[in-house]
């Protein structure tokens, strides 16, 4: 293992033995040979450090560096990716709680306009069983087809996507909302 504050971390080392920068583990004590340890740099923070093991002394050479410099920057792309895409995931599990268990109606529709979340609040006020309408159009469900036209109707007549109508009308219920408090 390679001290954390060693910083040489990209020098090939030709014998663990002689190096005083490796550190036997007491399980590994007849460990020998050549490593070479390249840092994992993400763009905030060190993600980790590769180390190679060669029993023979002296087996990594520049080339073995600068190959191994080269994979490296691919393997922690995937490993930033991989953190961010777990952090996301994890705001969407926290978002899909906090809505979920609101104690308003909120039904999420994507922009084909199927239910892609229908909370308690939303099921008991409608008396939908969630599971029952999740991925359907929001027309479709009968309980919601009259509530719902009125607004997809005035979205149909704005021009743009689907998307940005929503978008622009939201704002508008929004902005006349606060006009009457």
């Amino acid at each position: 293992i390679i001290k954390k504050n060693s910083a040489q971390l990209l020098k090939i080392i030709d014998d663990i033995i002689e190096d005083e920068r490796w550190i036997t583990l007491p399980d590994d004590e007849d460990e020998r040979g050549s490593a070479i340890g390249i840092p994992l740099i993400g763009p905030d923070r060190i993600e980790g450090i590769l180390i190679l093991n060669h029993i023979q002394p002296g087996y990594f050479t520049p080339e073995h560096r600068h190959l191994l410099e080269a994979i490296c920057s691919s393997v922690t792309a995937a490993i930033v990716n991989a953190r961010l895409f777990a952090e996301v995931r994890e705001e969407q599990r926290k978002l899909a709680t906090i809505l979920t268990h609101s104690t308003d109606a909120i039904i999420i529709a994507d922009e084909e306009w199927r239910i892609s979340l229908l909370n308690h609040a939303a099921a008991a006020l409608f008396e939908i069983e969630v599971t029952a309408v999740q991925g359907q159009l929001l027309a479709d469900v009968p309980q919601l087809k009259d509530v719902a036209r009125p607004y997809l109707k005035q979205i149909d007549l704005l021009p743009g996507k689907p998307v940005e109508r929503a978008r622009d009308m939201l704002l508008n219920a929004l902005a006349q909302l606060s006009l009457q408090e």
